[in-house]
């Protein structure tokens, strides 16, 4: 009777040992497969081991709960699906199987905070003086130095109405430009501005002497009351942290006109 306890001992370890993985056997990945949450997917930027949220206007980003695809058996911490509050940065570990292997990364939440509109003021009547672009290019920088180059922080393209929402920290400011074919909203080194709709405005926005009715308009960048060289630039800023206490998207008109 012993010996039989003893064998029956022996056969339950033996199944135990063999059902336990070795370290060998163990997944030895770390990968982030995808973020989910109820409002849509984040965007993971491996170059920068970032996942950006874009959550909607009205989210309440201090209860949003993220659902994190990752490499099989592996961990997560913070965990996956539980309510998060995303008003700073929170940065996430996920740990392989095998324990060795791990991967850091940082996700961001992001609100709308830029409603575009690209107006197309080339050809020009009283009647008609802006023309809404669809399928216009809008280049989005978040440092002057990148400008027309490829370190974009985000390139949206207008839709049937000429409109693009921008997703951002309203803490930041942006740098833009936008195109279609052979328009742009710089114009030989100025930000266009519409074009003088009356009389009135030419009177009150006397930046370029003889200026009439139906001419193209420019800003005025330094606020010196007149257009010259200190007014050239490639880009048209937006000053979003004027706008920290807005409870509303802001609203922005980007006019294009032929470069020629």
């Amino acid at each position: 009777m012993k010996l039989i306890n003893v064998l029956l001992i022996f056969g339950i370890l033996a199944i135990s040992t063999s059902c336990k993985k070795s370290d060998s056997e163990k997944n030895t990945e770390a990968k982030l497969i995808k973020v989910t949450c109820s409002f849509g997917e984040g965007i993971i930027d491996t170059s920068t081991d970032t996942v950006i949220i874009k959550a909607p206007e009205t989210t309440d980003i201090t209860q949003i709960i993220p659902q994190f695809e990752i490499s099989k058996n592996a961990t997560i911490y913070p965990t996956s699906g539980v309510s998060t509050n995303f008003s700073n940065p929170v940065i996430y570990t996920i740990t392989s199987e095998d324990n060795v292997t791990k991967y850091v990364f940082t996700v961001i939440t992001i609100k709308p905070i830029v409603k575009f509109t690209v107006r197309d003021c080339s050809s020009w009547s009283p009647e008609s003086p802006y023309v809404p672009q669809p399928n216009a290019t809008i280049n989005v920088y978040t440092s002057a130095q990148n400008v027309g180059t490829s370190k974009t922080y985000e390139v949206l393209t207008s839709d049937q109405n000429g409109e693009a929402v921008l997703y951002g920290l309203r803490t930041n400011n942006y740098y833009i430009t936008s195109e279609k074919d052979n328009k742009s909203n710089i114009i030989n080194g100025y930000v266009l501005n519409g074009r003088y709709n009356t009389q009135a405005e030419v009177d009150s926005y006397p930046l370029v002497p003889n200026a009439k009715v139906g001419d193209l308009k420019f800003m005025d960048i330094n606020g010196d009351g007149k257009l010259d060289l200190n007014d050239k630039t490639n880009y048209q800023e937006i000053w979003s942290q004027y706008d920290l206490n807005r409870t509303t998207i802001l609203s922005k008109d980007l006019y294009i006109a032929n470069k020629n």
